[in-house]
């Protein structure tokens, strides 16, 4: 986000000793790209208008602020030289770390909502906080052992229809939400390894039992074969 502010008049004359005139300021100008949008604010009266691609000279006592209209991406996620996952609770108890990422842009025709409410302030003010909340509300209904199994693609469901609702209010067109992490606490991920084992312990025993009684069964079926054979082949005469 850019942000260009002008208070004084367009242009300041200075006279010298001998008579000489030279301006001494002259209103700055500020570019704005096709992939931006720019608020013009008039701090005398108050008044806000939006600014679509172009060049601008920045009046006396006006701002101008740009923000970009190209997709942006919030993550909370306990990445390196970042420690910021949500931390929460399951509906049975148990501690969460969630790691979520949400992709959004600005809508242009809500950006003075944007500009009044959060200013340049909407990621750490608005989105964070919105993120922290949504996540805690709709854990809450599921039990972690829910959660464990669908490894947290409802969770990324539901999250998606909360925060679409919140985004728009503020100005923000949600783009996509992404669960990329679950992080247990000790006790239950332990014990889901432990059940997890024994599961496969008793799969491969079941898996084995099968291959031995497939091949018992093949080989009694080889040998009726064979007797049924010989029963149907005549005997020699002398």
């Amino acid at each position: 986000m850019r942000r260009l502010i002008f208070f004084l008049p367009f242009t300041v004359l200075f006279i010298t000793g001998c008579g000489a005139i030279f301006p001494l300021a002259a209103p700055p100008t500020l570019t704005i790209q096709p992939d931006e949008v720019g608020v013009l604010f008039n701090s005398f009266n108050g008044d806000v208008a939006v600014l679509g691609a172009g060049t601008y000279s920045v009046q006396r006592d006006t701002s101008i602020t740009v923000y970009p209209l190209s997709q942006q991406e919030f993550v909370m996620a306990n990445i390196p030289a970042q420690d910021d996952s949500v931390d929460t609770r399951t509906l049975d108890g148990q501690a969460l770390l969630v790691d979520i990422s949400v992709v959004y842009r600005i809508d242009s025709d809500r950006v003075t909502d944007l500009y009044t409410r959060w200013y340049d302030r909407y990621q750490e003010d608005f989105i964070r906080p919105t993120l922290r909340s949504a996540v805690r509300e709709v854990v809450s209904r599921y039990t972690a052992e829910d959660l464990y199994a669908d490894d947290g693609q409802n969770l990324s469901v539901e999250l998606q229809n909360v925060l679409e609702t919140a985004f728009s209010s503020e100005g923000l067109i949600l783009e996509n939400v992404t669960v990329s992490n679950l992080t247990f606490s000790g006790p239950f991920a332990e014990a889901i390894e432990r059940r997890t084992q024994a599961e496969t312990e008793v799969y491969n025993a079941q898996q084995t039992s099968e291959a031995i009684r497939l091949t018992a069964q093949a080989d009694a079926d080889a040998a009726r074969a064979t007797a049924e054979a010989l029963q149907r082949t005549p005997t020699p005469r002398p």
